[in-house]
């Protein structure tokens, strides 16, 4: 059932973040930045927790849960735990590393496929 929850609650996240989208004819990088900081915003009134405990996976698999992390990040180094604050950052330097080499990858099998051969 967690399951069935976590793919409710991403797919209705990701579903109103493409109509403002849509509607503001906006490009996603453009509304993102205003969903992390809406999750940050939620994240002090429990919004971010209640939809995490119901939702799980859901949640933090999309951009709002970034805002949370770095919530929670702030706030425990606040209370004197750096741990986190330092390892929040390290986390998105992965995410966005493998963010390149997809699409480093991406690149290179579309060249490729136009070229009419396969990279090596």
């Amino acid at each position: 059932m967690i399951f069935l929850r976590a793919f409710l609650l991403g797919g209705t996240l990701c579903l109103l973040l493409q109509l403002i989208s849509e509607m503001a004819k906006l490009p996603p990088p453009k509304v993102l930045p205003g969903a992390f900081a809406l999750g940050g915003l939620l994240a002090p009134l429990g919004v971010t927790a209640a939809l995490g405990a119901w939702g799980g996976g859901g949640l933090f698999a999309n951009i709002i849960g970034a805002g949370d992390a770095t919530f929670t990040a702030v706030t425990m180094a606040l209370a004197g735990d750096f741990l986190f604050l330092i390892l929040l950052p390290l986390l998105f330097l992965t995410v966005f590393s493998l963010g390149i080499a997809a699409h480093y990858l991406n690149a290179r099998l579309t060249v490729g496929r136009k070229n009419g051969k396969m990279p090596m």
